[in-house]
């Protein structure tokens, strides 16, 4: 791992137990957005002098993450972020369509006022969030792919699952780190992705199912289009995409 600059020390606090989830919360983040890069190892001590913390709540974070798929354990002692590739990137939007658009489903069928309520709610902070902290750079903001997420999320809490519930987050923690890694293509039109969000929430609350699965095969298209723009223009090995910088 490389060495990191002093502005990129997560300084997390908190008793034993808080600790130790903030620095779950902490890691997991970075992994999703990039700043540990695919396939980095990721050491003990240098994550230690990273967030500022001891090897306990490192350990207890790495085997929680690696239970997610968000770390790879090799030689079954050391870890790292898990590779990334066109080939899975592909396979998880497959998957990710055919579970969301299922749960969407029976959310249509079975959503109430509250739940129509609730996705014009989630899509107007959606709305309000700038979704680049610096366009220039590419940088997304976390305050947006956070927001992002809870509109997605509400359009099928109603489906009333759990389980689909907690499998349809872990795509999407997954997903979104492919989000990240794509972005280095170039930012894309803001009021575009608006129109669509908003073309989506009219169809669900109008309960066109037909058209909103439409809308979601679109949307989820994204990321593995910018993925296949920035292979076409990478230097780096075929099969691998990679972090920018």
């Amino acid at each position: 791992m490389e060495t990191r600059k002093v502005g990129m020390v997560r300084r997390i606090r908190g008793g034993a137990g808080t600790l130790a989830s903030a620095v779950y919360d902490q890691l997991r983040r970075d992994v999703i957005a990039g700043v540990l890069k695919p396939e980095e190892k990721l050491r003990i001590d240098t994550l230690k002098e990273m967030y500022q913390t001891g090897s306990t709540p490192i350990r207890e974070a790495l085997n929680r993450l690696t239970a997610e798929g968000l770390v790879v354990q090799y030689d079954q002692k050391g870890f790292q972020v898990p590779p990334v590739s066109l080939e899975d990137l592909e396979d998880l939007t497959r998957a990710r369509a055919m579970i969301y658009n299922l749960m969407l489903g029976e959310a249509i069928a079975h959503g109430d006022l509250a739940w129509e309520e609730g996705i014009v709610l989630a899509f107007h902070r959606l709305s309000r969030t700038p979704e680049y902290v610096d366009a220039n750079n590419r940088t997304l903001n976390p305050e947006w792919s956070d927001r992002h997420r809870e509109f997605h999320r509400a359009l099928i809490v109603a489906c009333n699952s759990r389980w689909l519930l907690k499998f349809s987050d872990t795509l999407l923690d997954h997903a979104d780190r492919y989000q990240f890694l794509s972005l280095v293509t170039g930012a894309a039109d803001r009021q575009l992705v608006l129109d669509e969000h908003r073309e989506l929430m009219d169809c669900v609350i109008n309960r066109d199912a037909e058209r909103a699965t439409r809308l979601v095969n679109k949307n989820f298209s994204h990321t593995m289009e910018a993925a296949r723009r920035w292979k076409s223009k990478a230097t780096a090995q075929p099969e691998t995409l990679a972090a920018n910088g």
